[in-house]
């Protein structure tokens, strides 16, 4: 086992990028055994971020992942990477996991074997209600995928969940609308605000929140795909967001409900889809205002189509010098790279402790002459 660093012992939250109620009165008390298991995913998370290639390029304060535990990773040799630390700053350039760390992420997943810590009745008899997810009815869809990524990676039940745009996480026939509203979103042992613009003018969102935040309990909130953090007013502007834009972040988002709920999540692979499906949803209220990308043959937007055209003027290339090139961000050009590669129109070549490359397959080939696209 690693060794425990004191300043981790020191902190009052389980992520220094996260804000959970476990800080706030009544949740200072934690006990050792949480605080292991606490530790220990954030151990395992990391890793999984980084044996997926998902850590950010560069690692410092505002890169989505607890840079504490990063740093204790990496001098314990499970990460490699470059230190560009300064006097008065950490940061870490092209983090990989190392064969060590590979072998500990074995023995971790070995050890979260479905560990569940069931929440104990309430005193009417009901089962207490896990997760409140808040949100306008414009953000259905992203709601609707934030229950899939949720529920699959922390194997919750219908019965934990509320999301009330959501068949099968409604309300009750026949419920008290306000009162039950009230009621759950205090007492839910976790909740999820979705901020969007729309999302901002509900008055039940608002409402909602509201009674979460006086409640002094665990409040998360996402950021809807293509909503800056400048959004927040108010009480909500002092907690940190996380967005669906970062698939790190939602990873944390996955790392930080199992936090609240004391529950290990399953591995990355078995959500890694509903991450991307969070990514690519957009609100009814952006779909409106933004124009829709032009659709060509095979149901490829125009951006994966650049994309495509350009590997095809290249032998192989890694995605970062790609993104540069199109002026994409590297998580956009990995989305369409990843379903490029899903067609069978790119390929890669890996390489041990490299980057992978890049390049247009023989069906991308036959893809772009036969529209006139290949030059």
């Amino acid at each position: 086992m690693l060794r425990r660093l004191a300043r981790l012992k020191d902190r009052s939250t389980l992520s220094n990028t996260s804000w959970t109620g476990l800080s706030q009165a009544g949740y200072r008390e934690i006990s050792r055994s949480t605080y292991d298991l606490a530790l220990m995913e954030e151990h395992r998370r990391i890793l999984e971020l980084a044996e997926a290639g998902d850590l950010p390029a560069s690692i410092d304060s505002t890169a989505g992942v607890d840079l504490n535990i990063f740093v204790e990773l990496y001098e314990a040799g499970m990460i490699e990477c470059a230190d560009a630390s300064t006097l008065t700053a950490p940061a870490y350039l092209n983090p990989r996991i190392t064969l060590r760390g590979r072998e500990y992420l074995s023995s971790l997943r070995k050890r979260s074997t479905a560990l569940l810590i069931p929440e104990a009745p309430d005193r009417r008899g009901a089962v207490q209600l896990r997760l409140f997810i808040s949100h306008t009815s414009s953000d259905a869809d992203l709601a609707e995928a934030v229950v899939g990524l949720l529920s699959s990676a922390l194997k919750l039940s219908s019965r934990d969940i509320r999301c009330t745009s959501v068949d099968g996480y409604r309300l009750p026939g026949g419920a008290d609308t306000d009162e039950q509203l009230r009621t759950e979103a205090q007492s839910a042992n976790a909740f999820i605000g979705i901020i969007s613009p729309e999302g901002l003018k509900s008055q039940y969102v608002l409402f909602e929140l509201g009674a979460r935040w006086g409640a002094v309990k665990p409040l998360i909130p996402l950021l809807a795909p293509g909503t800056p953090p400048s959004i927040m007013r108010g009480p909500l502007a002092g907690l940190n967001a996380l967005t669906c834009d970062n698939p790190a972040q939602l990873h944390q988002l996955v790392s930080d409900v199992a936090a609240t709920l004391r529950i290990i999540p399953e591995s990355a692979a078995v959500y890694g889809k509903q991450i991307e499906k969070i990514r690519s949803t957009r609100s009814a209220a952006q779909s409106d205002q933004e124009p829709q990308s032009t659709q060509v043959a095979d149901d490829l937007s125009e951006e994966t189509l650049r994309v495509l055209v350009a590997l095809s003027k290249l032998a192989s290339i890694p995605a970062t010098p790609l993104a540069g090139r199109l002026g994409l961000t590297e998580h956009r050009t990995r989305y369409h790279l990843d379903l490029l590669h899903d067609r069978d129109l790119a390929g890669r070549h890996l390489f041990v402790g490299e980057p992978a490359e890049w390049y247009l397959t023989s069906e991308g080939r036959r893809f772009l002459f036969g529209r006139g696209l290949l030059q």
